[in-house]
């Protein structure tokens, strides 16, 4: 809507100069290397462009200007403010003589036009100077403001060679500065109102653009396949590019939807999809869209990072009815009182003695039967503390289990909710585990835990959910896909916290028991990323210097095999059964699946 009407700022001589109805797309399409051989038209009409605004094409004549207002017609009063300062700037580049046209007539500064897009001549070579700097200046413009005075100086230019190199400066952006690609889209938008051959020619490119690099199986070119879809997104909220094309290329890329066509249509979908479901016309057709896309993503396979992008693309287009803002849950001042001393108080504490400090304050609390469960949740809600101070509420929490019975619930509670964690996969819950790991191994490091509480933690994370199928005998699960290796960064997490503490020879001999089992675990995984991979090679560093890992499943195996296979209570304190039976792991020679036995 605040688009610049070029019709009210520019005299009609200008407009009139370099239209004509000649082979237009043809050159363009030339002129960009997008010819399509024999499909493409040898030749065109004869066109006899003239000053007067006519164009003269075989049997008729056209009079192209004859709807265009002529800004010296018009009155003070009629000209907007914002158009008044657009027509001073065009008229004080034109008396300065920038386009080179001075007060001649419109022939005249027709023909010095067509020179200045790229004609011959002497005379052609000093006109080619200002407007290049004039398409160098495209990729400069930034704002609003630059964008639409590059729209006014352009049409001193005006002809079909530079309006067809405007095109090619334009599809010229960088894949790496999308941020440019929707000033590029409005200064199209603002010239497409006087010339509509720049827009039609510039989406007929973006459409065969994308065909082509859809066409290709191959996964490469994502930068450039971006910013195809992008310009073509931002030309459709300009009313340059039809609906239809934005939904062309979303069903192309809803017939593969996998790999890179996920994230195109993603990116289509937060450029306008919004767009496309708000106007009355396309809102039936995007709903349908939206609903096939859905549809799709729930009948196939798509890592976690997917899952989410096509997830925030469905609520881009269809934001949820609730309220953003959620009202506060209104609570008793006493447990106001509480949540902020642990979290807020906590927060701002950097020693020991400031923990000490807020011991002492919840202490002089009332501590009757509802205000002990208000301190055991605000304590067990570990999610809402500041990571790095998780060690001072273990401290807390064991300062005040001396005067208040509270550390066997918090431990209770803690270790209930890494369980429920494990049996239930949710992306959400993730970073709440890592901060329960944490508090757990503090809580350890401040006596409140045993260490046999700790190793049935370790054991659960690497056994809970495994299920053997049937028919194949393979592990499935349902909570621990073979890809996924959040689990993995638990085991991390608790061992980094606390296996510093174990220096007994037999919590050492417990500890490399249990990374026998871990080693055999990641073997099981398909892929294990890079930073995982570092995390776990600091771990090893930490717990067991030294240590000389296990390099195939074989090796695991056989390893565990002879470890199930010694006799001895202190061997078998952390032994595991295989799943359905009480037969000691790894007995039959597989010891691949293992849960951890009641009590163990």
């Amino acid at each position: 809507e605040d688009l610049v009407n070029i019709n009210l700022v520019i005299p009609k001589k200008f407009l009139q100069g370099g239209k004509g109805d000649g082979d237009e797309k043809q050159k363009c399409d030339e002129d960009m290397g997008l010819g399509h051989g024999d499909d493409a038209k040898e030749g065109g009409e004869d066109t006899d462009e003239k000053g007067d605004g006519k164009v003269v094409t075989g049997e008729e004549s056209v009079d192209i200007g004859a709807e265009d207002v002529d800004l010296t017609n018009l009155d003070s009063a009629e000209v907007p403010d914002d158009l008044k300062d657009l027509s001073q700037i065009f008229e004080a580049d034109v008396e300065n003589g920038e386009g080179g046209r001075g007060e001649e007539g419109a022939g005249t500064a027709a023909s010095g036009v067509s020179t200045s897009g790229g004609g011959g001549g002497d005379d052609g070579a000093s006109m080619n100077r200002p407007f290049d700097m004039l398409m160098l200046s495209v990729e400069r413009a930034r704002t609003r403001e630059a964008v639409d005075e590059l729209a006014t100086q352009f049409c001193v230019y005006n002809s079909k060679a530079s309006r067809h190199r405007l095109v090619r400066t334009v599809m010229n952006v960088d894949w790496r500065q999308t941020e440019l690609i929707p000033y590029h889209a409005r200064l199209v938008a603002t010239l497409s109102q006087a010339f509509p051959d720049i827009g039609e020619n510039l989406v007929s490119i973006l459409w065969r653009q994308f065909y082509g690099l859809l066409k290709g199986k191959g996964q490469f070119n994502l930068g450039s396949k971006m910013r195809n879809i992008i310009f073509i997104s931002e030309l459709t909220k300009f009313g340059v590019a039809k609906p239809k094309i934005a939904f062309a290329c979303w069903n192309q890329c809803l017939k593969d939807f996998a790999n890179h066509s996920v994230k195109v249509v993603c990116t289509l979908l937060e450029r306008c999809g919004r767009w496309l479901y708000v106007n009355t016309k396309s809102r039936i057709r995007c709903k349908r869209f939206l609903d096939r896309m859905m549809a799709l993503s729930k009948a196939k396979y798509f890592a976690q990072e997917k899952q989410d992008l096509i997830e925030n693309a469905y609520n881009q287009c269809l934001p949820s009815n609730k309220s953003a803002i959620v009202k506060e849950k209104e609570r008793p001042p006493m447990q106001k009182y509480i949540r902020r001393v642990i979290r807020e108080d906590l927060a701002q504490c950097t020693s020991d003695r400031d923990a000490k400090l807020l011991v002492k304050r919840l202490r002089k609390l009332p501590w009757d039967e509802e205000c002990r469960v208000w301190v055991i949740k605000a304590i067990c809600n570990v999610g809402r503390v500041k990571f790095d101070k998780l060690a001072l509420l273990a401290t807390m929490v064991a300062r005040l289990n001396k005067y208040h019975a509270v550390g066997d619930t918090v431990v209770d509670a803690v270790l209930e909710e890494i369980r429920y964690g494990l049996e239930h996969f949710d992306y959400t819950m993730y970073q709440t585990q890592l901060s329960l790991c944490r508090f757990l191994g503090e809580l350890y490091s401040c006596y409140m835990v045993d260490i046999q509480a700790i190793f049935d933690t370790l054991y659960s994370m690497i056994t809970v959910g495994h299920q053997v199928d049937e028919k194949t005998g393979e592990l499935i699960s349902k909570t621990d896909p073979p890809t996924d290796t959040y689990r993995v960064r638990l085991v991390c997490m608790l061992l980094e916290t606390c296996g510093i503490y174990f220096e007994s020879r037999s919590e050492k001999r417990r500890v490399d028991r249990f990374l026998v089992y871990f080693q055999r675990y990641l073997l099981l995984k398909r892929f294990i990323p890079v930073d995982v991979e570092f995390l776990v090679a600091d771990l090893f560093d930490r717990v067991h210097p030294g240590l000389k890992r296990l390099k195939n499943l074989e090796d695991a195996t056989r390893k565990i095999n002879k470890l199930e296979a010694r006799a001895g209570r202190a061997a078998n304190r952390d032994r595991l059964v295989k799943l359905g039976s009480g037969a000691a792991a790894g007995e039959d020679g597989s010891g691949f699946f293992f849960s951890f036995p009641p009590g163990g």
